[in-house]
């Protein structure tokens, strides 16, 4: 149950972000035009894996930077 408890609280925080921080949802939309443009131009199981890891990379950068901003606010 603590598993399951901590996966919905990470998706909830996952919703807020995308909902409250407009440059993540820019990342996502050139995201989802990166994957469209590999769908169209019919990347390989590495190439996918090397976009997948690059996406997941900048949104994790940007969840991190969005994080240490607000820490910054309230300080």
């Amino acid at each position: 149950r603590p598993f399951v408890r901590s996966l919905l609280d990470a998706l909830r925080g996952i919703r807020f972000a995308v909902g409250a921080e407009r440059n993540l949802r820019i990342h996502l939309v050139v995201a989802l035009a990166a994957v469209a443009l590999g769908l169209a131009v019919g990347l390989g199981p590495g190439q996918w894996g090397l976009l997948a890891l690059t996406i997941a990379l900048v949104v994790a950068a940007e969840l991190f930077n969005s994080a240490l901003e607000a820490a910054v606010d309230l300080a």
